[in-house]
């Protein structure tokens, strides 16, 4: 996805405009898709896979576990083909041996079974291990953060992510022609032109970027405007337990005898000490100012 011409330290009008460029792609291959499959992949789906890519450690991740997967086909393919190179061979060995006919077709039948059974048995193993093959590919990206892995046995949700696969190695096989397209985009930042620079300055706009030149001090002050704020960032608002919620919680345990208050234990039996001592206080309306 990178060309020669990429800094190695994107800029964020760059890393804007990539995003936009894999963006824009990834919905054009999602309109190619059965409807049913594309009620499956939201679109917040496929923005969360389009900021993943920016990172081309995810292109070279799937290129590798595809080389992995060719090559496990391969070597399970090789282990079938033996299972019936050696059948054969028995058989020619047994049609050297016997010269009765009619004793060769019922050892040729046995043989059949016995192939058959090895057979199914070997086509079990090798979907087994295949099938171990795709967890650990789901787990690999699950872990490289890329959205919609995870590891599963549906059928349904192992298509979908094929279908992710799918553009993601399409992204990343791209010609030149879309490469020339970043390319652009990049020389666009670069340039000093006053086209360049209304442009730029249109961009910062749009995606809410500082659309003019502002120095260290004042950029400062737009980073904390624009960054979450405090009431809605979870390590603030959640800092302290919830002490209300729990307490209230604990008065309810205890009602249904599945919570040991010691404290309230305590003051219970204060009460009903005092009761017994004639220290109680008297029943609502029984009190001698009420009597009065």
């Amino acid at each position: 996805m990178t060309g020669e011409g990429i800094p190695e330290a994107p800029t964020p009008e760059y890393l804007q405009r990539k995003l936009y460029f894999l963006l824009e792609h990834l919905k054009s291959f999602h309109a190619e898709l059965p409807e049913t499959y594309q009620m499956r992949i939201p679109y917040e789906l496929l923005t969360g896979l389009a900021n993943s890519l920016l990172n081309d450690t995810i292109f070279e991740i799937v290129k590798g576990l595809m080389e992995i997967q060719h090559v496990t086909e391969k070597h399970l393919e090789q282990l079938r083909q033996q299972v019936e190179t050696e059948h054969n061979i028995e058989v020619q060995e047994w049609m050297s041996k016997i010269h009765d006919e009619e004793e060769l077709a019922h050892i040729l039948s046995l043989m059949k079974i016995k192939h058959n059974q090895k057979m199914n048995e070997t086509d079990i193993k090798l979907v087994l291990h295949l099938d171990q093959k795709v967890k650990d590919q789901q787990s690999t990206l699950e872990r490289a953060g890329v959205p919609g892995f995870y590891v599963t046995d549906n059928p349904k949700d192992i298509k979908i992510q094929m279908h992710l696969l799918d553009f993601i190695l399409r992204l990343s096989n791209m010609n030149g022609k879309s490469r020339g397209k970043m390319s652009k985009y990049k020389d666009l930042v670069n340039l000093t032109t006053p086209y360049a620079r209304r442009m730029q300055y249109l961009s910062n706009r749009i995606f809410g970027e500082v659309a003019r030149p502002t120095n260290s001090k004042s950029m400062k002050v737009v980073k904390m405007f624009s960054a979450k704020p405090v009431e809605k960032n979870d390590y603030y608002v959640n800092y302290y337990p919830r002490h209300v919620e729990v307490g209230w919680l604990m008065r309810h345990l205890r009602s249904y005898g599945l919570f040991r208050d010691e404290h309230e234990d305590f003051k219970e039996e204060m009460k009903r000490l005092r009761a017994l001592r004639g220290k109680a206080p008297p029943p609502r309306g029984e009190s001698k100012r009420s009597k009065k």
